[in-house]
C-alpha cells in the first residue's frame, strides 16, 4: 500500500486551504483541458473553481479587515463616523458571509480596505480598476454562484441561453491577478494585525 495514493483531510483546514485548493483545482482543469482540447467540456467546472477560490478569498479577507479595524479602534485609532460608514456583513440569514455575489462582497470589502490602508498611512488604492472590473464581470456571468455548477436555475431558466466563446488563457490572466492582489491583501492585514497598531 503506498501513502501516495491517499489524501489526509481533516481537523485543520480553513477557508484559505478550500481558496487555495479550488484554485489549484482550477488551474489543473485548465491545463488538462488545454492539453486534450476540451475546452467546452471543462468551461463550467474549471470556472466554477476559480470562482469558488475568489468568492472564500473575498470572504476571509474581509473577516481579516474586520479584526484589523477592531484592533485598531480598541486603540482609539477608529472613529465611530468611519465605523458608521462601513457597509454591514449583516447577520444570521443576511450575512454577506452567506451570500455568493462576488459584487456584494467587493461592495464591503473596499471601503474597509480603504480605511485599513487609512489606518495605516498607506496611500495605495484599495482595490485596481482592472481586478474590480474582471470581478464584477465574473459575477455578471455567474451572480449566484450557481450558473457554474447548474445548467438551468431553480426558476428553469437556462444560465447560459446563448452560445459565447471565452479565451479561457486570458480569464485564467485575469483572474490569478485578482486572486494574487487578494492574497497579498491578506499578507498585509495579517503583518500588520501581528505587529498590533
Amino acid at each position: 500500500m503506498s501513502w501516495r495514493n491517499f489524501a489526509t483531510v481533516g481537523g485543520c483546514e480553513t477557508d484559505w486551504t478550500y481558496a487555495v485548493a479550488f484554485w489549484e483545482a482550477g488551474d489543473a482543469l485548465l491545463n488538462y483541458a488545454l492539453e486534450k482540447g476540451e475546452l467546452d467540456l471543462f468551461y463550467f467546472p474549471l470556472f466554477y473553481s476559480y470562482r469558488h477560490a475568489l468568492e472564500l478569498t473575498l470572504k476571509e479577507i474581509i473577516k481579516v479587515l474586520d479584526d484589523f479595524i477592531s484592533d485598531h479602534q480598541k486603540q482609539g485609532l477608529v472613529k465611530d463616523e468611519q465605523l458608521n460608514k462601513l457597509p454591514s456583513t449583516g447577520k444570521g440569514k443576511s450575512s454577506i458571509f452567506l451570500s455568493h455575489s462576488l459584487t456584494n462582497l467587493l461592495d464591503v470589502y473596499t471601503p474597509r480596505m480603504q480605511l485599513a490602508l487609512q489606518l495605516a498611512c498607506d496611500p495605495s488604492e484599495p482595490l485596481p480598476k482592472a481586478i474590480e472590473d474582471t470581478i464584477r464581470e465574473l459575477d455578471l456571468l455567474d451572480p449566484y454562484g450557481q450558473a457554474f455548477r447548474y445548467s438551468k436555475s431553480t426558476k428553469g431558466q437556462k444560465h447560459f441561453p446563448t452560445q459565447r466563446r471565452e479565451d479561457l488563457p486570458k480569464w485564467k490572466e485575469r483572474l490569478q491577478k485578482a486572486f494574487y492582489h487578494f492574497f497579498g491583501t491578506e499578507a498585509w492585514a495579517d503583518n500588520f494585525l501581528s505587529a498590533g497598531p
